[in-house]
């Protein structure tokens, strides 16, 4: 690992011995670095998490976690991390970091990475009962702060149509196609009289209206 100047000279070089380096980037000013160890055959692999400084490439600060990386990115002053923990269910979890010392932020389970973010949030989807995304009805979401790393839990449900019920619960992506942005969630099903699409208000309460019109997501 190395960085260099404008001109292309080597300002600083950092080696990882007995490590994959698994993926890098430019945050913010700093370089991280994701490396892993271990040897999954044993269940023994980790992700080390470093942060090195952009101007001297010594370490600001660095966490481990259990099993192998499988997404990385920002939201806000926090860095989130997902991992694949390896087990029989291989469940997609993610970890949240602030960006400033490393401090842990939050910690989910099978959430793989979020949904989207949004100044001082970001959107989870939790696995139902029925287990998602194979749920027609039930939408389970975790809103994490950004800055405290503290969690709210957000159940919507999608309503059948009176005069075309039920849903179909038929395993196909058009069934559970869904999108999300900084403000709003889609939901799209499917039932006897075809497809229309639920929006829902991830920022706000669990009693809210949400918007249903008939057709697909754009």
């Amino acid at each position: 690992m190395s960085a260099e100047d404008s001109r292309g000279g080597v300002v600083w070089t950092r080696a990882f011995p007995k490590a994959l380096v698994a993926d890098t980037g430019r945050v913010r000013q700093n370089v991280l670095v994701l490396t892993e160890t271990g040897n999954p055959q044993f269940g023994t692999q980790q992700v080390v998490i470093t942060l090195l400084s952009g101007a001297t490439g010594q370490t600001l600060w660095e966490r481990n976690i259990y099993g192998r990386l499988h997404a990385w990115g920002m939201a806000d002053d926090a860095l989130w991390v997902t991992r694949n923990d390896g087990g029989v269910n291989m469940s997609l979890d993610n970890f949240g970091f602030r960006l400033r010392d490393g401090r842990p932020l939050w910690e989910t389970t099978s959430t793989s990475s979020p949904q989207a973010t949004a100044k001082g949030s970001v959107l989870f989807r939790r696995p139902t009962k029925a287990g998602a995304p194979n749920d027609p009805v039930h939408l389970e979401f975790q809103v994490m702060n950004t800055s405290t790393g503290q969690s709210r839990l957000l159940k919507l449900k999608i309503s059948e149509r009176p005069q075309c019920r039920p849903l179909d619960d038929t395993l196909v992506m058009e069934n559970f196609a869904t999108k999300a942005d900084e403000r709003f969630y889609w939901a799209q099903r499917h039932d006897r009289c075809g497809y229309f699409v639920t929006r829902f208000d991830w920022h706000e309460s669990e009693r809210q209206r949400p918007v249903v019109r008939v057709g697909i997501l754009p």
